[in-house]
C-alpha cells in the first residue's frame, strides 16, 4: 500500500481557521468564509480587492463572487466601495465589524 503524501505546509492552520469560523458562524458556507478571509488577506497587503481579483485568486467566477460578496456586505463584514480613478471598479474592503471577527478568529485559533 502506497504511503499517503504529508499535507501541505499550512494546511493544519487552514483548517483549524474554518472550523473556528464555523464555530464562530455556523450559518457562514465555505466558499464564503473562503472569499472573506482572501479580502482580507489581500487587503492586509495593501491592495483591496476587486470580483476579478477574488475570482482569480480562489478559481471561481466573477458571478460566484459577487453573490458572495453581497451576502458578506449584508452581515456587515465587508463593503464595496468605488475607485475614484477607475469608477468601474469597485474594491472590496473588510469592514470594522469584519476586523472584529478576524480578530474573535485568530484568538481562537492562537488559543488551541
Amino acid at each position: 500500500m502506497p504511503k499517503a503524501k504529508p499535507a501541505p505546509e499550512g494546511t493544519l492552520g487552514l483548517v483549524r481557521v474554518m472550523e473556528e469560523l464555523h464555530r464562530l458562524d455556523s450559518n457562514m458556507p465555505v466558499m464564503q468564509a473562503l472569499i472573506f478571509l482572501s479580502i482580507a488577506a489581500q487587503s492586509s497587503r495593501g491592495s483591496p480587492p476587486g470580483g476579478q481579483e477574488l475570482a482569480a485568486s480562489i478559481g471561481v467566477t466573477e458571478s460566484r463572487i459577487s453573490r458572495n460578496v453581497t451576502l458578506l456586505e449584508e452581515a456587515g463584514l465587508v463593503e464595496r466601495r468605488r475607485d475614484p480613478l477607475n469608477p468601474r471598479a469597485k474594491p472590496v474592503f473588510v469592514t470594522s465589524e469584519g476586523y472584529a471577527f478576524l480578530e474573535r478568529i485568530t484568538a481562537l485559533v492562537t488559543r488551541h
